[in-house]
């Protein structure tokens, strides 16, 4: 990230990496939600915005963990932070979530 902050770039995609065997989401979001948090204080002193990024578990990214729009809102909600943000794929979501 002081590479980014460094070149000025505004934001950075987040990814929250698949599903462990044995943990449930609740606890994989509390994961997820502990590691952005760290790095939350210098994305906001750096003006640098973490995109986390939905994708689908069913076509392209199998086991990827943040693949439902209501898990990345509760993840962004769960980590505090104005510069948490997520990075919504209509194409990811739909196969997730369209009908």
């Amino acid at each position: 990230m002081a590479l980014a902050a460094k070149l000025g770039v505004p934001g950075l995609i987040c990814f929250s990496g698949n599903r462990n065997p044995g943990q449930d989401d609740a606890d994989a979001l509390e994961a997820c939600a502990a590691g952005l948090r760290r790095a939350a204080p210098y994305a906001e002193k750096n003006g640098i915005n973490l995109n986390v990024e939905l994708l689908n578990s069913k076509v392209d990214h199998a086991g990827y963990q943040c693949d439902h729009t209501a898990w990345g809102v509760e993840l962004c909600k769960k980590v505090g932070s104005p510069r948490a943000k997520l990075l919504y794929d209509i194409y990811h979501m739909q196969i997730m979530e369209g009908t």
